[in-house]
């Protein structure tokens, strides 16, 4: 593995600063996060040193292949990678307080979220139909910078071309049904969370 120092997570304080922006750090969601489409929240989370790291280790990685949503998609488990601690801990500290903020969700079962982390891998010329995710929230950002095209489409709502690094956080169901328009060249790597309320 060509930066295994990125997988080092025994000291998450260090880990948060070294990896998250300054925006996420802050905890600031007023000033620092966006409403892109309605319901549809972004903040810069990871640096592009990480990303750029991360997608080099995982790259070479075998992905699972499976037919999700009418499309051929490779799949990297958390697990594999041993990142299960370091997920939960950006889910509890960061990314859950931003839903909580905007939507004002409470209780024992949103605190306590079941969770499915996964690395996505996309081929040029893929696309990603229209469907819902059949979770209570879902947060994904798109990790490398070469892929060009594969914007997410809000069949309600509208189109955002997402920024590396940045986390898109949307209701996982009902609402928003959406999909990933065609990768135009390149590999593309989306780190996905799925959060179900028990």
């Amino acid at each position: 593995m060509k930066y295994p120092e990125i997988f080092e997570t025994e000291n998450l304080d260090l880990w948060f600063e070294k990896y998250l922006t300054k925006q996420a750090k802050s905890r600031e969601w007023d000033l620092m996060v966006t409403e892109e489409l309605p319901d549809v929240f972004s903040i810069p989370f990871f640096t592009q040193e990480l990303c750029d790291k991360f997608v080099e280790n995982v790259k070479d990685l075998q992905f699972n292949q499976s037919n999700r949503w009418g499309t051929p998609t490779n799949i990297l488990s958390i697990e594999r990678l041993n990142l299960q601690e370091l997920t939960l801990n950006l889910i509890t500290e960061f990314l859950y307080p931003i839903a909580q903020h905007y939507w004002v969700i409470n209780g024992k079962k949103w605190e306590n979220m079941n969770i499915d982390p996964q690395i996505l891998k996309f081929q040029p010329q893929q696309e990603l139909r229209l469907h819902h995710d059949f979770c209570s929230i879902t947060m994904s950002c798109v990790l490398d910078e070469e892929s060009k095209g594969g914007e997410l489409m809000f069949e309600k709502y509208g189109t955002i071309k997402p920024v590396p690094g940045t986390f898109y956080i949307f209701p996982g169901q009902i609402t928003h049904r959406y999909g990933m328009k065609r990768i135009k060249n390149k590999e593309r790597y989306i780190f996905n969370i799925y959060g179900y309320a028990n």
